[in-house]
């Protein structure tokens, strides 16, 4: 009896592994998902959905080369981003450096936003910039009626 439940508890770890390993062909951290979903994955293997303009990104046809150039700026963003572990040393903490750094960490992340939404815009085409704005045009439409 208790050969069969072993058994069967393998078998199911072992189908439940292997749909999972489906599932995620294989990918792991923040992988471009699907265009028609406007989703990504984040490192937990979950889904989340992305808003504001990054969510009108995603609708574009974007190539597969500007898909990786996009997630090259977006990586490269995020190591710009000034946290709150810089105030602190190994033996030290600095409470001046803590204060500016929460005092100015709205300001600092409006900048590289913007800076991030600048790179990507770059990388568009003519064709994409058009479509860009007309789906920003749609989106902020259905906030405001």
């Amino acid at each position: 009896m208790k050969r069969k439940i072993l058994a069967a508890t393998l078998a199911t770890t072992i189908l439940t592994t292997g749909l999972f390993a489906y599932q995620n062909n294989g990918k792991q951290g923040c992988e471009y998902m699907n265009n028609k979903n406007s989703m990504y994955m984040n490192k937990k293997g979950s889904y989340y959905k992305h808003h504001g303009v990054m969510g009108v990104v995603q609708q574009l046809n974007l190539s597969a080369e500007q898909k990786i150039k996009i997630a090259d700026i977006m990586k490269s963003n995020r190591g710009k981003m000034q946290t709150i572990n810089d105030a602190f040393t190994k033996t030290e903490f600095d409470k001046n450096k803590f204060i500016k750094i929460l005092s100015t960490k709205r300001e600092n992340m409006i900048k590289l936003k913007a800076q991030m939404i600048s790179d990507i815009y770059d990388i568009l085409t003519k064709e994409q910039k058009e479509q860009f704005k007309v789906l920003l045009d749609l989106k902020t439409s259905r906030f405001k009626g």
